[in-house]
């Protein structure tokens, strides 16, 4: 459990992120793991805990897209209202993190960190 928080705050560190998914989803082996997810849980072992399982889980995650701003020193963009916690896939849990954008339209945006790699997803366009 300590590992998780711990790995939690440091993808916090990682999360300089952009609201600007396009419609096009690439083949991304990852974001189609992450798709198979059996459970989600936020907030761990707090009050405010929220688990996602089942269907609510696969609606939840069909509110993103994947990501595709192009991040760099000098394109970053900050994120604030950041929970963090968990998620589930095949035998393995994964760090993740739900942040809300400072700039632009203010969407929210996922970051899962899976290996040497954050896969970052944004919430879809109206």
């Amino acid at each position: 459990m300590y590992g998780v928080y711990t790995s939690s705050w440091l993808l916090f560190g990682l999360l300089f992120a952009a609201c600007g998914g396009t419609e096009n989803e690439t083949a991304d082996p990852q974001i189609e793991q992450i798709r198979l997810a059996t459970q989600m849980v936020f907030d761990l072992g707090s009050i405010k805990e929220q688990m996602y399982s089942g269907v609510e889980l696969r609606e939840f995650l069909d509110r993103f897209e994947p990501d595709t701003f192009e991040y760099g020193p000098r394109r970053v963009r900050l994120v604030s209202g950041c929970r963090g916690g968990s998620i589930r896939i095949n035998d393995s849990n994964y760090p993740i993190s739900l942040c809300q954008l400072k700039s632009g339209r203010g969407c929210d945006v996922l970051s899962i960190a899976m290996g040497s790699r954050v896969v970052r997803m944004l919430e879809k366009r109206d």
